[in-house]
């Protein structure tokens, strides 16, 4: 036997054993991309990837829901597009998976937000590469940096819209806060219902609305406007 025999016969050997264990894994077919990936790899995987964007320690202030999907191309080249239940495997040629989150972030010593949530997609192409960057844009930027919330509680709220001259409504009035991702910025709305029309199915009539910033107790806009359904 030639001496460079036995060095070729460990290449493929070791390269036959590698594949096997691959697809034994669940991990690639035969022509080497990616297309057999079980449920709970391709999620930990995502997990992984947005547990890096997000960081330790916002990470610990969260929890979430997942659903995942992929887009296969079959030999017309027309594509399909499938969700992947738990125990169960992609199948096809694998184009693009996503693992579409809804994140909710719990922000500890928040007064005024007790939870917030919002999308995240998190794509990854036939080998389980990051596509792109996760769209973390409804996260506000005290959370990025570890501050205070710093943010008006509920009872400030409506103090500060009865201190703008609210009129006498039908009961005490309620506040919502609302983030703007686009701005990052929170508002408190105050609703005081006035008046109330029981002639339809459902009550309508007038509320006052007054807007506050949430972080300065600025008084946005004070308005009074028609209504639908009662609250």
């Amino acid at each position: 036997m030639p001496p460079f025999l036995p060095c070729l016969l460990t290449s493929r050997v070791s390269g036959w054993a590698t594949a096997a264990a691959a697809l034994l894994a669940g991990a690639v077919s035969f022509n080497g991309v990616a297309q057999h990936y079980p449920a709970v790899r391709v999620q930990a995987v995502a997990d992984s990837l947005l547990r890096q964007q997000v960081g330790p320690a916002l990470w610990a202030q969260s929890h979430y829901q997942a659903r995942t999907f992929y887009y296969t191309r079959h030999g017309s080249g027309k594509e399909r597009y499938r969700a992947l239940l738990a125990g169960r495997k992609t199948t096809g040629r694998l184009r693009r998976l996503e693992v579409r989150y809804t994140l909710h972030l719990t922000p500890s010593g928040c007064e005024a937000v007790d939870t917030l949530t919002g999308p995240v997609l998190v794509a990854l192409d036939a080998r389980l590469h990051l596509v792109e960057a996760p769209t973390l844009a409804f996260v506000p930027d005290f959370l990025w940096r570890g501050e205070p919330c710093a943010l008006l509680g509920r009872a400030r709220a409506l103090a500060l819209a009865q201190a703008d001259s609210l009129q006498p409504g039908l009961g005490p009035p309620t506040a919502l806060l609302a983030y703007h991702p686009t701005t990052k910025a929170f508002t408190w709305s105050v609703f005081n219902y006035l008046t109330r029309d029981s002639r339809h199915p459902y009550p309508t009539g007038t509320v006052e609305v007054v807007d506050i910033n949430a972080a300065t107790g600025q008084v946005l806009q004070h308005q009074t406007r028609w209504h639908g359904p009662m609250r």
